[in-house]
């Protein structure tokens, strides 16, 4: 029986692994094409340097970049390195669901979630905006997982509290925070598209998992940014996406609340 389980969870990260690396393929589609507000079903995936279609053979996820040593196959041109790290990195992160997700909605809902957070964080950094098709998917996931839960838990109170609370306690302090950074500097360190984003989150994670999502979010951020600055490779003058840094934060509170929080309980009260 043992034997058979094994197996069942073997066939379940395989499963995991081969349309995670699918998705991370079409993240890449999504990625080019949604700041350039471009269909992203046609037409089919082509080479953006000569424009000719991609051959299916040619465009499995991290195989076909390996065997055509990351250059087109018509014209040569270099294929960007964001490709093969966008499928890798999609496929991780849903690995990571499946095993520290506490129950099956919150893993199918991780994989959703996750992918569209590498959506954000890769379009702020290359074009530094957070497209609102992205919040809105984001918070229509949050209005599904709020509908499965009703129906299994049957606890609607409890469960509006946290997609309301959530949703209005995340972007009203980044509010704040915004405010608060352009009366001290006189500039503005965050956009419209951050507010947005934390708002679609909350309503997802519940007011908790947001604000320690934020927390998380500005220490990583700050961290990173003296790391660059102290090797010269940033100026902290210049206006940094803050996305990436949001969406770290929001994906750690996602699957470690309960452990962050027991270690905090724990070893710091």
């Amino acid at each position: 029986m043992l034997k058979y389980f094994n197996d069942f969870i073997d066939l379940i990260l395989i499963a995991t692994i081969l349309l995670g690396l699918s998705a991370g393929s079409f993240l890449n589609v999504c990625i080019y094409r949604l700041p350039r507000h471009e269909s992203i079903v046609f037409p089919p995936s082509h080479c953006p340097g000569c424009g000719k279609k991609i051959r299916w053979y040619d465009n499995i996820p991290l195989l076909s970049f390996i065997l055509l040593k990351g250059r087109c196959r018509n014209c040569n041109e270099k294929i960007s390195l964001r490709y093969p790290v966008t499928e890798l990195l999609n496929c991780v992160l849903w690995v990571l669901m499946v095993f520290f997700s506490a129950d099956p909605v919150q893993c199918i809902v991780g994989f959703a979630f996750s992918s569209l957070l590498i959506l954000v964080s890769a379009i702020d950094l290359d074009k530094m905006i957070i497209p609102d098709k992205i919040n809105l998917c984001i918070f229509i996931l949050a209005v599904i997982r709020f509908a499965v839960l009703l129906v299994l838990k049957n606890n609607p109170k409890t469960l509006l509290i946290d997609l309301f609370a959530g949703a209005f306690s995340g972007s009203l302090l980044l509010l704040i925070l915004s405010f608060l950074i352009l009366k001290l500097t006189k500039k503005q360190a965050l956009g419209g598209g951050d507010v947005k984003l934390a708002f679609a989150c909350g309503a997802l994670m519940g007011w908790k998992q947001v604000l320690l999502g934020i927390g998380l979010s500005a220490y990583i951020g700050l961290t990173v940014l003296l790391i660059l600055a102290l090797f010269k490779k940033a100026d902290l003058k210049k206006v940094f996406p803050y996305g990436p840094f949001l969406s770290v934060g929001f994906l750690i509170s996602y699957m470690f609340f309960d452990d962050i929080l027991n270690w905090y309980m724990h070893n710091v009260l």
